[in-house]
């Protein structure tokens, strides 16, 4: 199975038109009288530039190889782009809702300074409007 991870990661990444950034792709094979799939989806956020777009792909396809080995159902988000991958592609059809492990990735901020001031400037007015003291957020 990991031959075929392997080989639609780097299909989806391959074949994701730098214009759009978007595009599903596939590998299988026979394996003793059962036909083994992997099916995988890259997709870019539509205001991203064609080379951050291509960029962001390849540095998903690296990384969920590497934080995520030998699995049949993954998923990497990160601010520019998305790639995924299961062994019966489902989740083409349906909403995906579901998380495990969240990563975030603040490489493409140009001012994490005022980016993180911003950020507690706002997670303090929500406290403010939910009635939570610092003790019960984030619970």
């Amino acid at each position: 199975m990991t031959k075929l991870i392997d080989e639609v990661i780097t299909k989806v990444v391959k074949n994701a038109p730098p214009q759009t950034g978007f595009n599903v792709s596939n590998a299988e094979k026979e394996e003793e009288e059962t036909v083994l799939e992997v099916v995988a989806l890259a997709q870019c956020r539509a205001d991203v530039p064609s080379q951050e777009c291509t960029a962001c792909l390849q540095k998903a396809a690296k990384e969920i190889k590497k934080i995520c080995p030998n699995r049949v159902d993954d998923r990497i988000w990160y601010e520019y782009c998305h790639l995924r991958y299961d062994n019966s592609g489902d989740f083409l059809s349906f909403q995906d809702t579901d998380f495990r492990v969240v990563h975030y990735n603040v490489e493409y901020v140009s001012d994490p300074i005022t980016f993180n001031k911003a950020l507690n400037e706002l997670t303090d007015q929500m406290k403010v409007a939910l009635k939570l003291d610092s003790k019960e957020f984030g619970k």
